[in-house]
């Protein structure tokens, strides 16, 4: 009983001390949004856009923004508008250049800068495929790569592909991404981050100090179609393969944030509405080595491997 009339006056008391309390927020301002994927030895294409409250759908795009790319340092191109927000260069970006990236939108400057990557080769590869058995159940592939052993660190993209192309219309092709498998190297679980759909790796070499990078993949004998039939991608070679992208720092934390943040908003809706509601914005992690404004501006190298059997 005394416990009981304690806990009630505990209550009565801790009621008695609510207060309202009125809280101001902050207007946010709009911010210029820079991004681009520089790839080596193809075309900068830069974006350009705002950010935008989250009760407005949409994020507007800034088509009368000025885009400048310094190479090394040294002004290259004033970049032309192709529309919706996307500049494009008249010169490709090259392996171990640095690429400086600024956009002047209403008065004000943001910029960002990567260095494209030089490709990391493959030394040796080996790859079985095993039968389950099961007819209705996948066959697996087990790939296990050797890679060149650097004395710099090394981040990584692995994606394993198929381009089959109809026999009497060689311009009329399917694009297929090879699931992964739920056995992968152990080093691979343990620094990198896997996206299903399309299913890609990308993970640094951090935990191979000292050796040659040896990584090992399961992957289902199935793949997701991405496209029902489309013109040929010149981008990718016909047959089964491996495309083995080395990748910036940036590009890495990149895209270890966006695969992060993608699974945490599919896979918690509750948490993603209560942030909406509460913040006023979605829950965000993205990396960003824009200064000034959002956005990325990463770089690759990408080489492509025909692996399979």
């Amino acid at each position: 009983m005394r416990l009981l009339v304690g806990f009630s006056i505990y209550m009565l008391v801790l009621v008695g001390c609510i207060q309202d309390v009125d809280i101001e927020i902050p207007v946010q301002t709009d911010k210029v949004v820079l991004s681009s994927i520089l790839s080596a030895n193809k075309q900068i294409k830069v974006y350009v856009g705002k950010t935008s409250r989250v009760e407005i759908e949409g994020s507007p795009t800034v088509d009368d923004a000025v885009v400048i790319v310094l190479e090394n340092e040294e002004k290259r191109d004033t970049l032309a508008l192709e529309g919706n927000g996307w500049y494009i260069s008249e010169f490709t970006a090259l392996p171990s250049n640095s690429y400086k990236i600024i956009a002047q939108v209403d008065g004000d400057s943001v910029w960002a800068i990567d260095t494209v990557p030089e490709i990391n080769r493959i030394d040796q590869w080996d790859h079985k495929r095993i039968e389950t058995g099961d007819p209705t159940g996948d066959d697996f592939h087990e790939i296990t790569l050797l890679l060149e052993n650097t004395d710099r660190r090394e981040y990584f993209e692995f994606e394993f592909i198929r381009q089959e192309c109809n026999r009497n219309n060689p311009t009329l092709c399917y694009i297929d991404f090879f699931l992964f498998g739920s056995a992968v190297d152990p080093k691979i679980k343990a620094e990198g981050i896997v996206e299903f759909n399309p299913s890609f790796y990308v993970l640094s070499d951090e935990l191979f100090e000292g050796e040659h990078v040896s990584v090992f993949f399961q992957l289902l004998n199935s793949a997701t179609r991405g496209g029902n039939g489309i013109e040929r991608q010149d981008e990718y070679p016909e047959g089964d393969f491996l495309s083995v992208g080395s990748t910036s720092k940036q590009y890495y934390l990149f895209k270890k944030s966006l695969i992060q943040y993608k699974d945490r908003i599919t896979t918690d809706e509750k948490l993603k509405d209560f942030q909406k509601f509460f913040f006023g914005s979605e829950p965000t992690a993205l990396y960003s080595n824009v200064h000034n404004g959002v956005g990325a501006v990463v770089s690759v190298n990408k080489e492509y491997v025909e692996i399979f059997d």
